[in-house]
This record gives C-alpha cells, sequence and structure tokens, in this order.
C-alpha cells in the first residue's frame, strides 16, 4: 500500500482495511496478472501430475508422492499457503490423511523467512523511511 492510500490513525499506527486493499489491486492489474501467472507456473506440474493420477485411476496409490510433493509446493508458494497448509493439516475430514500427514510438517517446520527483508518489504509497503514511524516496537 502505498503512503497516500494507507489509513493512519491519531496514534499514527497502521489501520487494515479491506476497501484500501481492494482498491489497490484494482489499479494494478498487471500485479495480479504477474501473481496469478507465477501461481499456475508453480502449480502447473503438480496439477498434471494429478490429473495424470486420475485419469489413470491412480490416485490413492500415488498419495503419499503427491502429499510430499504438495508440502513442498506450499512452502514455495509462500506465507499465505504455508498457513493454509497448517490450517488444513488438521482437517482429515477434507484431505487424505497422507496429505495430512505432511502439511503437519509446517506446524513446526517452516523454513524461516529473512527477518530483514520482511523488515524493508514493510518499510516499502507502509511508504517510510523507518518503521519506527509507525511502530513502537519491532521483536527481532
Amino acid at each position: 500500500v502505498q503512503e497516500a492510500e494507507a489509513p493512519f490513525g491519531n496514534d499514527g499506527k497502521y489501520i487494515y482495511d479491506p476497501a484500501i486493499g481492494a482498491n489497490f489491486f484494482e489499479k494494478r492489474p498487471l500485479v495480479v496478472l504477474k501473481r496469478l501467472g507465477r501461481l499456475a507456473q508453480l502449480t502447473s506440474s503438480f496439477n498434471s501430475k494429478l490429473l495424470l493420477d486420475w485419469q489413470l485411476k491412480n490416485i490413492e496409490k500415488n498419495q503419499p508422492v503427491r502429499a510430499r510433493e504438495a508440502l513442498s509446493l506450499v512452502n514455495q508458494l509462500g506465507p499465505t499457503f504455508i498457513k493454509l497448509g497448517q490450517a488444513l493439516s488438521i482437517r482429515t475430514d477434507l484431505i487424505p490423511e497422507p496429505y495430512a500427514l505432511e502439511l503437519r510438517k509446517l506446524q513446526d517446520a517452516v523454513p524461516p523467512f529473512d527477518s530483514a527483508l520482511a523488515r524493508e518489504l514493510m518499510r516499502r509497503e507502509f511508504g517510510v523511511k523507518d518503521l519506527s514511524e509507525i511502530f513502537t516496537y519491532i521483536s527481532p
């Protein structure tokens, strides 16, 4: 969110506003298309394998292998998908057991995200020179 678009409260802290988020992406269709293209690129191989398994009636037989591939894919897709994978890992009523077992590894074995990069991304998104302008404290 650019500085001019970011809503700040009286205390100077950022306030989450879904309408502003939607407006941000409506003005940037190429950003959305680029992300969709990346998602398609990362998931196409996995989806093709699932389709082939279905056509050859090998869905159950290949579940352990596909579950490992799903875990790898979730890690590549990033934090939002990792959170989704964590939530799904306890829902064996929604996904097969081999997938749940693999996704449970996301509960405590998630690859670390570089804190310096996270802070830089936040600084740019909030449009500030230093995060201390809007946060009183950020844990290391």
